[in-house]
C-alpha cells in the first residue's frame, strides 16, 4: 500500500511537471504572437512551485511590454532574487524609467563586474546616471568613449535627462533650435521635457514663443498650450490652467496631436 501511495504521488509530481512546462511553452508562444495579456494569464495559472527566475523573467517581459513598468519591476526583482544575472538589463532600464537613478546605476555596475557588454542604449542610460549623481567626469568619459557617433540632436537628449538641476542650460539649447526654426526635433525635445519633468520659468517663457508663432505647425502649438496648462496645474494656478486647456481642446477639435506619458512625475 505504502508503494502504491509513493507510486501515486510521483505519478502526480510528473504530471504537474508536464502540466507546467506545457503551460511555459505555451506562454512563450503567446510572447512570440504579442499577446501579453494572454502570458500573464497563463503564467499565473502555474503553481508556485513551478516558477523560476525563467517564468518571471517573461512575466516582466510581458508586462514591460504592455506598458505596466510597475508589475514588471516586480516580477524582474524577483527573478533577480533567484538569479541575480538574468534580468539586470531589464533592471537597468526599469529603474531608470522610474527615475530611480541610484538603483539603475547600481545595476550597470552589477552587469559590468559580470562582464556584460553594454549597449548603446545601456551606455546612454549609464551617462544619464552618473551626471545626476554629480560624477560628470565619469559621464564626459562615457560620452567621449562609448557614444561618440551620436548625433547632436541625440547628445541634447543625453543633456534634457541629465541636467536635473540645470534645466536653464537645456532651454537655451531648445530655443537655439526654436529661433534656427529646426522644428521636428524640436518636437521631440519638447515632449522629453514634459515626460521627464524639465520644467523652469525660461521652459515656461519658450512653451509661450512657440504657441504664440503663427509661423509653427498647430499640432506643436496646441502641444505647447496643453504643456502650459500642464505646468500652471503643477503650481496650483487653476485660472491659467484652464484657461491654456481651454485653448488646447479648441485648437484639436479638428487635428489629432499626442501627448507622450509621463516617466518622472
Amino acid at each position: 500500500m505504502k508503494n502504491f501511495l509513493v507510486f501515486v504521488i510521483c505519478l502526480l509530481s510528473l504530471s504537474l511537471t508536464s502540466c507546467s512546462q506545457y503551460k511555459i511553452r505555451e506562454a512563450n508562444q503567446a510572447y512570440e504572437n504579442k499577446n501579453y495579456s494572454k502570458v500573464i494569464e497563463i503564467l499565473d495559472g502555474i503553481s508556485k512551485s513551478s516558477q523560476s527566475d525563467v517564468t518571471f523573467k517573461l512575466k516582466g517581459d510581458a508586462y514591460y511590454n504592455d506598458n505596466d513598468y510597475e508589475d514588471a519591476l516586480r516580477c524582474y526583482e524577483i527573478a533577480a532574487q533567484l538569479n541575480n544575472s538574468i534580468v539586470i538589463e531589464n533592471l537597468v532600464k526599469l529603474y531608470f524609467l522610474k527615475g530611480d537613478i541610484s538603483s539603475s546605476l547600481l545595476e550597470i555596475q552589477k552587469m559590468e563586474s559580470n562582464d556584460l557588454e553594454l549597449n548603446e542604449e545601456e551606455r546612454k542610460i549609464e551617462y544619464i546616471c552618473l551626471y545626476r549623481e554629480n560624477k560628470r567626469d565619469e559621464a564626459e568619459n562615457i560620452l567621449n568613449n562609448y557614444l561618440s557617433q551620436l548625433s547632436n540632436v541625440d547628445v541634447i537628449k543625453l543633456r534634457i535627462l541629465s541636467y536635473e538641476n540645470e534645466s536653464i542650460t537645456v532651454v537655451s539649447m531648445l530655443t537655439e533650435m526654436y529661433e534656427s526654426n529646426d522644428f521636428p526635433y524640436l518636437e521631440q525635445l519638447i515632449d522629453m521635457c514634459y515626460s521627464y519633468g524639465t520644467f523652469n520659468s525660461s521652459f515656461l517663457s519658450l512653451l509661450n514663443r512657440i504657441y504664440s508663432d503663427d509661423n509653427v505647425e498647430i499640432e506643436l502649438r496646441a502641444k505647447c498650450a496643453y504643456y502650459i496648462s500642464f505646468i500652471f496645474d503643477k503650481i496650483n494656478n487653476e485660472s491659467q490652467n484652464l484657461y491654456y486647456k481651454e485653448l488646447y481642446d479648441e485648437m484639436t477639435k479638428s487635428i489629432d496631436v499626442t501627448i507622450p506619458d509621463l516617466l518622472w512625475q
